[in-house]
């Protein structure tokens, strides 16, 4: 399966936005997903986030062909269309083929869930790398929320709590993937710079962190 067999999906979800209707809680969406999980299928992309100590994956779809290409044209997708990987052994992947962001991949997998048009999850069952980034330096692997880690030290249901905020609020618009993208390329320096400074720590922590963590229902 390619992902111009999903067009009875994303032509559905365009139809139901177009007359105004809900297409979050959709029970005819949510109905149509269900003819495509446990699927396969294969698409390319562009690496965009490689998360070891999730064990998840994230390609940026890039579209190859015609059909695909009217997909972006008819804006039946978004153009930034997510794929949500989760694969057990994501570390020793990484290492076999030298994976790194913004390398083109061809994935192949099993559909675990869909989102309107602008994300697909996925269970991994074969990857080839088809081009490596050009790139002036070797870019590093994101290995997770540097800050949000430093502050809450070793609780994980905070930051668990953190990233399930991003993948399922933050991920599924333009906004919340810019802010996420900065979020990562400031947050190393930031966490380095608290790391002896528990005072702002513990400020951030709680003017913060918390304050957010509370808001999104904690």
């Amino acid at each position: 399966m390619q992902i111009s067999d999903l067009l009875p999906y994303f032509s559905l979800y365009k139809s139901l936005k177009d007359a105004g209707r809900e297409t979050l809680l959709s029970d005819e969406l949510g109905e149509k997903e269900k003819e495509y999980r446990g699927k396969e299928i294969k698409l390319t992309g562009r690496v965009s986030e490689i998360n070891p100590p999730r064990r998840e994956l994230i390609v940026l779809y890039s579209a190859k062909t015609r059909p695909e290409w009217e997909f972006l044209d008819l804006h039946l997708i978004t153009l930034h269309y997510f794929v949500f990987i989760r694969y057990s052994d994501l570390p020793g992947l990484v290492d076999s083929l030298q994976l790194e962001d913004r390398d083109l991949v061809q994935i192949t997998g099993t559909i675990e869930s869909l989102h309107r048009n602008s994300t697909l999850r996925m269970s991994l069952k074969d990857i080839q790398l088809l081009e490596k980034a050009k790139r002036k330096k070797k870019n590093r692997v994101v290995p997770g929320c540097f800050l949000a880690s430093e502050i809450y030290g070793g609780t994980r249901g905070e930051v668990d709590q953190l990233y399930r905020f991003r993948d399922q609020v933050l991920m599924r618009s333009y906004g919340g993937r810019i802010l996420i993208r900065t979020y990562y390329r400031l947050s190393p320096l930031l966490a380095k710079w608290i790391r002896t400074r528990p005072v702002t720590r513990r400020f951030l922590r709680r003017q913060l962190l918390d304050r957010i963590l509370s808001r999104i229902g904690k």
